[in-house]
């Protein structure tokens, strides 16, 4: 495997942002707690411990050279993904409290909300540029705009419905049967239609921003197909 061509040097200078990031986030909520004696936006913290999920299985899977071994770790990655960009939507929750000044939260939610950002841009430009390299240039964009707008409704899923990555497995039934209701009676679920195509274009947007001059050195790279 062409290890330089999956994690240029500046590929890595972006992961080492993302680490930086993540410890200053947990910094501020630590802070908070002590100075305040609570644990309130605990949620902060879990939430990005789970959008490092498909940051590691991004790692995991541009190993990978086999493709057939490569989707289910894909896969596995798509269904977690989500979870990273969500974060951004977490800002909801700014609003003045007693316990702590406004000024203070907004830095941490902020942080929370750029790093889950940063580690979704990571994680999916380690796959996109896995994907220019064994379907080229236009397909991998195909892909990659796919999977952003998938995205975009998954985090519809997880902020209005509530539904999470673990329902589907651990409740697979009402999952899907909610999506269909949805799609099925479009006029009584009018955010779906707003609210995901928007968000889809801002996660385009600033993926092109932040990993777009990232993927001018991909090339094609030998690989098994079996």
């Amino acid at each position: 495997m062409n290890l330089k061509s999956l994690f240029p040097r500046e590929a890595a200078g972006l992961l080492a942002l993302v680490i930086l990031s993540g410890t200053w986030c947990v910094m501020l909520w630590l802070l908070r707690a002590w100075r305040t004696d609570s644990s309130q936006y605990f949620f902060f913290v879990y939430n990005l411990a789970l959008a490092g999920i498909p940051l590691v299985l991004s790692l995991i899977a541009i190993r990978i050279k086999n493709r057939k071994l490569f989707v289910p770790v894909a896969i596995l990655w798509l269904l977690f993904f989500p979870n990273a960009p969500y974060l951004l939507t977490d800002l909801i929750h700014l609003r003045p409290k007693t316990d702590a000044p406004f000024w203070y939260d907004w830095i941490l939610m902020v942080s929370y909300a750029g790093t889950g950002f940063l580690m979704g841009c990571y994680s999916l430009l380690l796959i996109h540029r896995r994907l220019i390299q064994w379907f080229g240039t236009v397909k991998a964009w195909v892909a990659v705009i796919g999977i952003l707008c998938l995205s975009s409704f998954g985090i519809y899923l997880g902020r209005f419905p509530r539904w999470n990555s673990w329902d589907i497995a651990t409740r697979p039934g009402d999952f899907f049967m909610d999506i269909f209701t949805r799609f099925t009676v479009p006029h009584e679920h009018p955010i779906l239609f707003t609210y995901t195509p928007s968000l889809a274009f801002l996660l385009i947007i600033g993926y092109l921003a932040v990993a777009g001059g990232w993927l001018r050195d991909s090339a094609p790279v030998k690989c098994e197909a079996r």
